[in-house]
C-alpha cells in the first residue's frame, strides 16, 4: 500500500511539473510581443510659479514615449525661493534674479547632465505682476527682461518667462486638481494608463491678490473670454473659467482698508469692525493705497500714520466686505459680480490654496464641521466674535496675521454663497483640501501638462518577436501538453485518495512568555515577550506581548531609601500577572537586567548598589514566576543586545515567507548606535581584526552566527555629559557662585546646588566644596566656545591600537548602515525642525546645530512649547552628537547619510531587552508539540444540538471492523470533509499543512461570512428579515457560551429590533453574556430595567460632576484658558457625553430616564452642572441628526438657538427674537416645559452668556443715553435669567409658573449700577488728565445705597453685580475693584463666595498681579472679602490658596506672612486643603533661594465691548 502510494506521488509530481510547463509555456506565447517598447530615459521640465507673494520652482519629469499626445508627467522636486514674489523687486536691480539663484543651482544637481539641454524652462507670473504690469509697466518689462536674462545662464533650453493671464491661471489650476485626482487617466490593475471615464471637478482658487474659479459646463458660456477649450489624453474639455483681479486676500484687505477710511472720513484713525475688538493697529498711508486696486480721487500724504482700532462687529464687518462687491450691471442673463457671466454651478469642486487656509482655521477656532452654508456663518460669527488673545490661543505661530481672519473668513462666506451661488445642495460639494496625492495644488502642473504637448517624443525602440506560424505551431503544442498533464494529474490524485490515510493533526504547543525588566538610569521598564516553543533554529521567535513604565526613577536613584526599588516595581508586576495565563506562572521566567545607572553606583557605592540588587530580587522571588536574576549588564552587552533588537524588528535574521515559514533574509545586518543617560554604545558587524577582544562578541541567533564589534563609553551619555561640561566650566572659568554657561541660550539664566555637579564619579573633583552652594549660570549661546569645552571632554592624544575612536578605544573602520536611536533621535529630529534643514550630511549637521545654538530661550519656547527646561540643553547635546559621531566614531561625508535616525523599529522602541530575550530565549526549553485528533475544545457542547462529538468518534472507532470506511463515513456525516473541500485536502497533505488548520481557516472564513450576511439581511429591505433572524437565533444561541460561536449569536441580537424576552432575561441574568452583548440589545435590557440603567448611568453622573468641579480648583490659573473657555462643541466630546450619547441612541424612553435622573439630582444637590449636562445632552443627540429624540423634546429649538449664542458669548438681537419667541410660545396646559426650559437656562455657561450680554447691553446704552427699560433685548435677557435662577424652586414646587421679574431691578437697580459704571470710568478719565487739567474730583468710597440692597435680595441683580466686578478686575481699575469687593461680602445665598464666581475672580485677580505689593489692595481683597467667610466654607479656602500659590511672589511680605498664619489649615481640613496650602509653603521656600524674574500679567477678553459714556460737564467723551 505505501509503495502504491509512492508510486502515485510521484506520477502527480510529474503530471503537475508538465502542467505547470505548459501553462507557462501558453501564457509567455500568448503576450502581445510583436513589437516591444522599451521606454527611454525621463524627459524633464522646469517651470517657475512666480507668484505675488513668493516664486517656488518645480521639476516635473514625463516618460518620453506620451499617452495620447500628452506627457504623463508627475513632480520631481520643488524649491521655495527665499524673498518676495519677482513683483516685489521692482525698482531693485538685479534682485529678482538674485532670487532664483539658489533653486536653480538646486535643479543642475537633480536633472541628469545628459538630459540639461533638453530640460524646457517656464517662467509664469502671476496676479502679482499682472499689477505690476497696470501700474508700472516699464518696471514688470524690466523684470521680466532680468529674470529672462539670467535663466539664459543655466545650461537648460529657456522658453520664456511670461505673464499668465488670470483666465490661464484658473484654467491650469483646474487641470493640476483633475490629473492629481485621477479624472484623466490612472494607471490600470493590467499594467496600462486607462481613463477612468470620472466626472472632473471644479477649482477654486484665492491667491494674494486674485481669486479664480473653473468648472466644466455644458451650458452655452455667453462671454468667449470665459470659455477654454483643452485637449488632454485624447479628450477635449470645454471649460468656464474667471478671474477677478484685486480680489485676492492681501488686496481684498487693502481695498476694505481703504473703504472704511473713505466712509470714515478720516486718513488718522479709523474703526474696523473685522479687527477683534482688543486689537489695535497702525500703518503708513501709502501701504493702503500703493496698488492700482485702490484708487484714491483726493490728495494724501503717504507717509502719514493710519491708527486702526478693532470692535469684532460680524454685522458691520459683513456689510463693508459686500460693499466691495457691485451689483448694478449685469449684461448677460446671469452673473456672479462686477457684471461677469457665469453660469450655474454644478458637480464637485475643490477650494486650496487661500480657501483652505481659511476654512481650516475656522474648522479649528470654532469648533464646527462646516458643511453647509449655515455652519460656514456659526463659524465665521464665532471667529470674528474671538479676543485676538483667544486666537493668539488656539493658533500662535500666525502672529499678526491672525487679525485679518474675520475679514478674510467674511470674505470667503460671501463669495462663495452670495457670488458664486453655492447653496444648502451644491455647498456640501466643495472639498477644501491643501494637496491632491501629497503634491500641492496650483496652475504649474497643469501648465506642464499642457505644454508637455510640444515636447518631442524620443524613438522608440524595436525588437523582434516570434513570426505568426511559428507561433501558432506552438500554441499547438503546449495546449496538448496542457490536456495530457490534466487528465494524468487527475487520474493519480484519484488514485492516491483511496490509499491515503487521515493523518493526525499538529496542534501548536502554547505560547511561552519572558519579562525582562530594564533597569535603566532615569526609570525602569517591564516588557513582556511571547515565542512559541518549536523554536526556529534553536533561538525563539520572540515578539513584544506589552509593556509597562514603572512610576518614579530608576532603581538607582533608590540608593539609601529602603524598600523604595523593591516597591516601584509591584504595580507592574501586577499587570504581568493579570496578562499572562495563569498555567503558564511558572514557566515564565523573569530577568531583571540593571544599566549604566546602576553601574555608576556600583563604581561609587557598591554596597548600596548590592543592597538594591538584593531587595529587587527578594520582591521578584515572591511573584508566581521563574526569577532567573537581577544583575548588571556591561557596557558591551548593552551595546550587543541593542543591536540584535535593531536587527531582529527589521527583519535582518528572519523573516516570515509567502509560503507560511519563517525564511532566513539573508540581508546584511545593520550598526546600532545608543545615546542613553549615562552611557552611549556603538556596535557594528566587522570582518576586521578586533585587536581588543573586549570589543568582540560573538552570537548565534537563528542558526547563523555573527562576530560584532562593541563598545560602552560610560560618562558619555547625555545627562552625564551635561554635568561633566558644568564641572569642567566651573574648573577652567575658576568660579563655585556664578559661571557663564556658552551652550545655554544668550537669555537664560539658572541655579542649581553645586552638590549635583559633583554628585556622581564622572566628575572628580579634587579641591574641597561646599554641595550646598547655589550656582548661578548665564547663558551666553555662543557655538564655538560651546564646541571647544565639549570637545575638551574627549580625548584624542593617546592610541596603543592600529586605529581608536577615543580615549584610546579600539574601532575598526565604520562600514554599511547604522540605526542611530534614543537620544540620537530625538536630538536630531529637534534640529531638523527647529533649524528647518534637512540633516543629510555633517555640513547641514553643523548648520543645524549653529542654527539652534543661536536661538533665544524664547525663540524655543515659541516653537516647542512643551519642552520646558530641557529646551537649555539642546545646544550642548547636538554639539555633543556631532562631535561623537564625526569626530569620535568617524562618520564622513560618504558615511553620515548611512545613519537612519529613529525613534522606533517596526512600531517597537528600540532598546537592549528585546534582545536579551532573543540570546536568552535559547536556554528555554521547547515543548514537545502536542497531538491530537481534529476535534475543537468546545465540540463538548454539540450533543445538546444533536451533532457528534469526539466520543462519538471514539465510539465509532472502537466498534467497526474498517476504521478508513468509517472515518469517511463519519466526516461525510458530520459535514466535516463537505464535497467542496474534499479534492483540496491532499495537496495539503502534501505541504504539510495540517488540517485542522484548514478546517479552523474554514471556519473562521465561514464564520465572518455568516456575520456579514446577519448585517446584510438585517439591512435589507424584505418583509420576512426579521424571522429569518430569530430562526437562526434559536438554532444558535444554545452555544452562545463557546468563544468560536458567541460572535455570530451577539450578531443576530444586535440587529433584532425586538429581542425575544425569554432571550433577553438569560443574557441579564448571565454577566459575562451582559458584558459583552452590544448595546443595542443593552437598551433592549435597560428601556425596562431602570434600576439595572440607573447603574450603568450613576458613575457616569458621578465622573461628570468630578470633571466640573476639578476644572474649578485647578491649581493653574490660566485668565486664557478659564472654565468657560471650551466651546459647546468641544464640551460635547466630553467622554460622559459621548457614552450617554451612545446608550441613549434613539431610545426616547432612556433618555426620559436620564433627564429624570439629572432633576433628581439637581434637586437633592443643587448641584447646577446637572443643567450643564442636560443641555449638552440633547445638542450632542442634536449634532448626531437623532431626529427621534429631538422632535419629541419640546425644549430642542431653544436649546439650539441658545447654544449658538454661548457659542459667541452673546445674544444678538435676531436670536434673541428667536428665543422670546419660543418662551412666547408655550401653550396652556403645556407649562410644565417651563421646567425644562428653566434648567437649560441654570446651566452656568447658559447664565454666563446671559450675564455677559446683559453687562454689554447697559454699556451700550449708556453710550446712547438710554435707559434700560428701553431696551426690549435687556429686558428678555433679564426674564431668562429670572427662570434660570429659578429652576430649583419650580422642579422642587412643580408649580411650573414663568417666575415674575422684579421691575425695580430695571428701574432702580440697573441705574444704580449704570452710576457706578459712570463713577468709575469718571475716575479713570480723570487720572489720565495731565495734572493742570485734573479737577478736585474724589473717588466715592461706597456704593450706593441701591446697589448694595439688591445684591443682597434679588439673585438677578447680585448675578449682574458679580460679573460686573469681574469685569472690572479685567480693566485692571484697582480703585473701583477696592470699592465693590468689600460690598459683596453680603450677597444673595452667598453667591460670591461660590465656585464658579471665585474660580472667575481669582483668575481675573492675576491682571493686578502688581498691585499685590500694596498693603491697600490687599487688604481689600484678603481682609475685606476672602477672609470673612474661609474659616466657615472650605471652598474660600481653597481658592484663596490657589490665588496665593500663583501670585505669592508679588504679594507684600509682612502681609504674606501674616496671611500664612491665617490660612494655615485646621485638622480637620480636607486633603486638598492641606495639600495647597504644603504647595505654597513650599514655593515660598524655593522662592527665598532662588528669587524668580517678574513676568507681565497677559490680558483677557470676557466679550464684553468698550463703549462710550455720554459726557458730562468734567467727562471727556472717550472709549472705556
Amino acid at each position: 500500500m505505501v509503495s502504491m502510494g509512492n508510486q502515485q506521488q510521484c506520477q502527480i509530481i510529474t503530471a503537475t511539473a508538465a502542467l505547470f510547463l505548459a501553462v507557462l509555456g501558453i501564457l509567455l506565447l500568448v503576450v502581445p510581443n510583436n513589437d516591444i517598447k522599451e521606454p527611454p530615459e525621463f524627459m524633464y521640465g522646469i517651470v517657475l510659479d512666480a507668484g505675488s507673494s513668493h516664486t517656488a520652482m518645480f521639476i516635473y519629469k514625463w516618460p518620453a514615449d506620451k499617452q495620447n499626445g500628452t506627457g504623463i508627467v508627475s513632480q520631481h522636486s520643488e524649491c521655495e525661493a527665499k524673498g518676495g514674489g519677482i513683483s516685489s523687486y521692482a525698482g531693485v536691480r538685479g534682485g529678482a534674479a538674485r532670487s532664483l539663484e539658489e533653486c536653480m543651482e538646486k535643479a543642475l544637481k537633480e536633472i541628469p547632465k545628459s538630459r540639461h539641454k533638453l530640460t524646457p524652462v517656464y517662467l509664469g507670473a502671476t496676479a502679482g505682476m499682472r499689477l505690476l504690469n497696470i501700474f508700472k509697466p516699464k518696471e514688470s518689462d524690466d523684470v521680466l527682461k532680468e529674470v529672462g536674462d539670467k535663466l539664459k545662464t543655466y545650461p537648460f533650453s529657456f522658453k520664456g518667462a511670461t505673464i499668465l493671464s488670470g483666465q490661464e491661471e484658473g484654467a491650469y489650476g483646474w487641470v493640476t486638481a483633475n490629473y492629481l485626482l485621477e479624472n484623466y487617466i490612472k494607471y490600470g490593475f493590467v499594467g496600462q494608463w486607462l481613463s477612468p471615464g470620472r466626472d472632473t471637478v471644479g477649482a477654486l482658487d484665492f491667491g494674494g491678490a486674485s481669486t479664480q474659479i473653473t468648472f466644466v459646463t455644458k451650458q452655452t458660456v455667453e462671454n468667449k473670454d470665459n470659455l477654454m477649450k483643452l485637449r488632454l489624453y485624447g479628450q477635449d474639455y470645454q471649460i468656464y473659467t474667471q478671474s477677478f483681479l484685486c480680489y485676492g486676500r492681501d488686496q481684498v484687505l487693502l481695498r476694505l482698508l481703504a473703504h472704511l477710511i473713505t466712509t470714515q472720513g478720516s486718513d488718522s484713525s479709523i474703526v474696523h469692525p473685522c479687527y477683534p475688538a482688543d486689537y489695535n493697529h497702525s500703518m503708513k498711508l501709502g501701504s493702503v493705497f500703493d496698488t492700482p486696486c485702490n484708487k484714491r480721487q483726493t490728495p494724501y500724504k503717504p507717509d502719514d500714520n493710519l491708527k486702526i482700532k478693532g470692535t469684532g462687529n460680524y454685522n458691520q464687518c459683513m456689510g463693508n466686505v459686500s460693499r466691495l462687491f457691485s451689483f448694478d450691471r449685469c449684461s448677460y442673463s446671469k452673473c456672479s459680480f462686477d457684471g461677469v457671466f457665469q453660469p450655474n454651478i454644478t458637480g464637485n469642486f475643490m477650494a486650496f490654496s487661500g480657501f483652505f487656509y481659511t476654512h481650516s482655521f475656522l474648522q479649528k477656532a470654532a469648533g464646527i464641521t462646516i458643511t453647509s452654508p449655515a455652519d460656514l456663518e456659526d463659524a465665521v460669527r464665532v471667529v470674528c466674535n474671538m479676543s485676538f488673545q483667544e486666537m493668539s490661543n488656539i493658533d500662535r505661530n500666525q502672529g499678526n496675521r491672525l487679525k485679518d481672519y474675520c475679514a478674510v473668513s467674511v470674505f470667503v462666506q460671501v463669495l462663495l454663497v452670495n457670488r458664486y451661488g453655492f447653496d444648502d445642495l451644491s455647498f456640501p460639494h466643495i472639498f477644501f483640501q491643501k494637496k491632491a496625492g501629497d503634491t500641492s495644488v496650483g496652475w504649474s502642473l497643469g501648465y506642464m501638462l499642457s505644454l508637455s504637448n510640444l515636447l518631442p517624443a524620443e524613438n522608440v525602440l524595436l525588437r523582434k518577436a516570434l513570426s505568426s506560424g511559428t507561433w501558432s505551431v506552438l500554441i499547438l503544442l503546449f495546449s496538448v501538453l496542457l490536456i495530457m498533464a490534466l487528465f494524468f494529474l487527475w487520474r493519480a490524485i484519484r488514485i492516491l485518495l483511496l490509499v491515503i490515510n487521515p493523518e493526525d493533526i499538529k496542534e501548536p504547543a502554547q505560547l511561552m512568555y519572558g519579562i525582562v525588566l530594564d533597569a535603566g538610569s532615569t526609570h525602569t521598564s517591564m516588557f513582556i515577550y511571547k515565542w512559541p516553543a518549536d523554536k526556529q533554529n534553536g533561538t525563539g521567535i520572540v515578539s513584544q506581548h506589552s509593556e509597562c513604565q514603572v512610576k518614579g526613577g530608576g532603581i538607582s536613584s533608590y540608593s539609601g531609601v529602603r524598600g523604595g526599588a523593591a516597591h516601584s516595581l509591584e504595580e507592574c508586576m501586577e499587570k504581568a500577572i493579570q496578562e499572562i495565563p495563569k498555567s503558564r506562572h511558572k514557566l515564565t521566567p523573569v530577568y531583571l537586567g540593571a544599566t549604566a545607572g546602576m553601574r555608576l553606583l556600583n563604581i561609587s557605592k557598591p554596597k548600596e548598589s548590592d543592597e538594591i540588587l538584593k531587595e529587587v530580587g527578594d520582591k521578584l522571588k515572591t511573584y508566581p514566576f521563574s526569577f532567573k536574576g537581577a544583575t548588571i549588564l556591561s557596557g558591551q552587552e548593552e551595546g550587543a543586545y541593542g543591536w540584535v533588537t535593531v536587527n531582529y524588528l527589521l527583519n535582518k535574521f528572519i523573516k516570515y515567507g509567502f509560503v507560511g515559514q519563517w525564511l532566513s533574509p539573508g540581508r546584511d545586518t545593520v550598526g546600532a548606535l545608543d545615546f542613553g543617560g549615562a552611557s552611549t554604545q556603538i556596535t557594528f558587524v566587522t570582518k576586521q581584526t578586533v585587536e581588543n577582544q573586549d570589543n568582540l562578541m560573538k552570537l548565534r541567533l537563528y542558526g547563523q552566527d555573527y562576530q560584532i564589534y562593541t563598545q560602552s563609553f560610560l560618562c558619555y551619555g547625555r545627562e552625564q555629559v551635561l554635568l561633566r561640561l558644568l564641572a569642567h566650566l566651573i574648573t577652567s572659568q575658576g568660579s563655585d557662585s556664578s559661571i557663564v554657561h556658552p551652550c545655554y541660550p544668550a537669555d537664560y539664566n539658572h541655579s542649581m546646588k553645586l552638590g549635583s555637579v559633583f554628585d556622581t564619579p564622572c566628575n572628580k573633583r579634587q579641591t574641597p566644596y561646599k554641595p550646598d552652594d547655589n550656582l548661578q549660570i548665564k547663558g551666553t549661546g555662543n557655538y564655538n566656545q560651546c564646541m571647544g569645552n565639549i570637545s575638551h571632554l574627549f580625548s584624542f592624544n593617546h592610541c596603543s591600537y592600529s586605529k581608536c575612536s577615543f580615549d584610546g578605544v579600539f574601532q575598526p573602520n565604520i562600514t554599511g548602515n547604522f540605526m542611530a536611536f534614543s537620544a540620537f533621535f530625538y536630538t536630531h529630529l529637534f534640529l531638523q525642525r527647529a533649524a528647518g534643514i534637512t540633516i543629510t550630511s555633517p555640513a547641514d549637521l553643523e548648520d543645524a546645530i549653529r542654527v539652534v545654538c543661536n536661538m533665544s530661550f524664547q525663540e524655543m519656547q515659541n516653537l516647542f512649547p512643551d519642552e520646558g527646561n530641557h529646551l537649555r540643553d539642546y545646544c550642548a547635546d547636538s554639539i555633543l552628537l556631532r562631535v561623537l559621531l564625526i569626530n569620535g566614531y568617524g562618520f564622513s561625508d560618504l558615511s553620515f547619510p548611512h545613519i537612519s535616525f529613529q525613534g522606533k523599529a517596526d512600531d517597537n522602541s528600540v532598546g537592549w531587552s528585546l534582545g536579551y530575550m532573543l540570546s536568552l530565549s535559547n536556554l528555554l526549553p521547547a515543548e514537545n508539540v502536542l497531538l491530537r485528533k481534529a476535534l475543537r475544545p468546545d465540540a463538548w457542547r454539540l450533543p445538546e444540538l444533536g451533532i457528534s462529538n469526539g466520543e462519538d468518534l471514539k465510539e465509532t472507532l472502537t466498534n467497526c471492523t474498517e476504521p478508513l470506511k468509517a472515518i469517511d463515513q463519519f466526516q461525510a456525516e458530520n459535514g466535516i470533509l463537505l464535497p467542496t473541500l474534499q479534492s483540496a485536502l491532499p495537496f495539503l497533505d502534501l505541504h504539510g499543512t495540517p488540517r485542522l488548520e484548514f478546517h479552523q481557516s474554514v471556519f473562521d472564513e465561514l464564520r465572518d461570512k455568516l456575520m456579514e450576511r446577519v448585517a446584510t439581511i438585517a439591512e435589507g429591505k424584505e418583509e420576512d428579515r426579521y424571522v429569518k433572524l430569530e430562526e437562526l437565533l434559536e438554532k444558535s444561541f444554545p452555544l452562545v457560551k463557546m468563544p468560536s460561536i458567541q460572535p455570530v449569536v451577539m450578531q443576530v441580537l444586535k440587529h433584532l429590533p425586538k429581542v425575544p424576552e425569554k432571550k433577553l432575561k438569560q443574557v441579564m441574568a448571565d454577566k459575562e453574556l451582559y458584558k459583552v452583548c452590544a448595546v443595542e440589545v443593552k437598551r433592549q435590557i435597560w428601556q425596562d430595567n431602570q434600576a439595572l440603567f440607573g447603574d450603568e448611568v450613576s458613575p457616569l453622573l458621578k465622573q461628570y460632576i468630578v470633571e466640573k468641579e476639578t476644572a474649578l480648583f485647578s491649581n493653574d490659573l490660566s485668565i486664557l484658558h478659564n472654565f468657560f473657555s471650551p466651546s459647546p462643541k468641544t464640551r460635547r466630546q466630553g467622554e460622559v457625553v459621548l457614552k450617554l450619547t451612545q446608550m441613549i441612541g434613539k431610545n426616547v424612553k432612556l433618555y426620559d430616564m436620564v433627564l429624570q435622573f439629572l432633576r433628581t439630582l439637581f434637586l437633592r444637590t443643587r448641584n447646577v452642572h446637572y443643567c450643564t449636562l442636560r443641555a449638552e445632552l440633547l445638542m450632542s443627540l442634536h449634532d448626531l441628526d437623532i431626529s427621534e429624540i429631538c422632535s419629541v423634546d419640546p425644549c430642542h429649538k431653544f436649546s439650539w438657538c441658545l447654544d449658538a449664542c454661548i457659542r459667541e458669548k452673546f445674544v444678538d438681537a435676531k436670536r434673541a427674537r428667536e428665543l422670546q419667541g419660543f418662551l412666547d410660545g408655550v401653550k396652556k396646559g403645556q407649562e410644565q416645559v417651563l421646567g425644562d426650559l428653566s434648567m437649560i437656562l441654570c446651566d452656568p455657561f447658559a447664565c454666563n452668556t446671559l450675564v455677559l450680554s446683559t453687562v454689554r447691553n447697559l454699556q451700550e446704552l449708556l453710550s446712547q443715553d438710554a435707559l434700560p427699560r428701553d431696551s426690549p433685548e435687556l429686558l428678555l435677557l433679564l426674564r431668562m435669567l429670572s427662570l434660570g435662577q429659578g429652576a430649583w424652586d419650580m422642579i422642587d414646587s412643580q408649580v411650573f409658573k414663568e417666575p415674575r421679574m422684579d421691575l425695580e431691578v430695571v428701574t432702580r437697580f440697573l441705574p444704580a449700577m449704570m452710576s457706578i459704571v459712570v463713577d468709575d470710568y469718571t475716575f479713570t478719565v480723570e487720572q489720565k488728565l495731565p495734572s493742570e487739567e485734573k479737577t478736585s474730583l474724589t473717588y466715592p468710597t461706597t456704593l450706593p445705597e441701591t446697589f448694595s440692597r439688591y445684591i443682597q435680595e434679588n439673585r438677578v441683580a447680585c448675578e449682574i453685580g458679580l460679573y460686573y466686578a469681574l469685569h472690572i478686575a479685567k480693566q485692571r481699575n484697582k480703585n473701583a475693584l477696592q470699592r465693590l469687593l468689600p460690598g459683596l461680602v453680603d450677597t444673595y445665598n452667598d453667591m460670591a463666595f461660590g465656585d464658579i464666581f471665585l474660580h472667575l475672580l481669582t483668575g481675573h485677580l492675576t491682571l493686578l498681579s502688581d498691585e499685590f505689593g500694596s498693603e491697600e489692595f490687599c487688604t481689600a481683597v484678603f481682609d475685606n472679602f476672602l477672609l470673612t467667610s474661609f474659616s466657615s466654607k472650605e471652598n474660600v479656602h481653597r481658592h484663596s490658596l490657589r490665588l496665593l500659590n500663583h501670585l505669592h511672589q508679588k504679594v507684600l511680605a509682612s502681609f504674606l506672612e501674616t496671611l500664612m498664619k491665617t490660612l494655615e489649615p485646621p485638622k480637620q481640613s480636607s486633603e486638598s486643603v492641606k495639600e495647597l496650602y504644603t504647595l505654597l509653603k513650599e514655593k515660598l521656600e524655593a522662592s527665598k533661594k532662588s528669587p524668580p524674574e517678574p513676568e507681565e500679567a497677559p490680558s483677557l477678553d470676557l466679550g464684553l465691548h468698550p463703549v462710550t459714556v455720554p459726557p458730562t460737564p468734567s467727562t471727556p467723551t472717550t472709549p472705556v
